[in-house]
């Protein structure tokens, strides 16, 4: 994966030198993105989307190839790379929300390796995990045991909603305690019997959504 998201960057830095005049500024504008955004994934901090960065692959005749050598038949396009994956709830980076659906809200395309390491994705709404989870980032949700580490996960708080938090464990007091990586928010806790009832499942993996 890591070669490819280079691959991605050499492509910028390629098409900043020589379709937009050595500006970062103007390749930004010409893909309808701020500069920041632009200049994050330049620099590999943020992936952008299939729609963003495949006119500007195929303007520069780039195919992506998970092995440097072209040689070896490695060479794939990219949309043997990237697969469309459907997002189907919305849960709180905040305050818990109710919003189960059967219809997806929105369909993103990621890495293929993203889609294999998840059972299903969902939107975190809210900042309250930022600068970990920003707020409308795709997450995607490992329906595995509970391990009581200090992770982030996915949770169903009765009568309130989905919510995704980081879970860590106070066995002095036999607590698990929800905590917002935004320190604006305030924590709250559970007993260790409920919380692992209500955990859903484990983020596994976040990208950040370049609308």
């Amino acid at each position: 994966m890591t070669n490819i998201l280079n691959q991605v960057q050499r492509a910028l830095q390629e098409y900043v030198d020589t379709m937009c005049e050595g500006k970062s500024t103007k390749a930004a504008e010409n893909l309808g993105v701020n500069h920041q955004t632009f200049w994050q994934w330049l620099k590999g901090k943020r992936i952008p989307s299939l729609s963003k960065i495949s006119p500007v692959l195929d303007l520069l005749g780039y195919t992506l190839s998970t092995n440097n050598s072209s040689e070896q038949g490695n060479e794939q396009g990219i949309s043997d790379l990237f697969e469309r994956i459907d997002v189907f709830a919305a849960a709180a980076g905040g305050t818990p929300i109710d919003v189960y659906e059967t219809e997806p809200l929105c369909s993103v395309y990621v890495p293929k390796d993203f889609v294999k390491k998840c059972d299903y994705a969902v939107e975190c709404d809210g900042d309250s995990m930022s600068p970990t989870i920003p707020d409308k980032s795709i997450c995607g949700v490992k329906l595995e045991p509970f391990d009581k580490g200090n992770e982030i996960y996915l949770a169903y708080i009765p009568l309130e909603g989905m919510t995704i938090k980081r879970v860590r464990a106070d066995r002095l007091n036999g607590l698990y305690i929800f905590h917002s990586d935004n320190p604006l928010y305030p924590e709250f806790s559970v007993s260790m019997t409920a919380a692992e009832k209500i955990v859903i499942g484990k983020i596994v993996w976040t990208l950040r959504r370049d609308i």
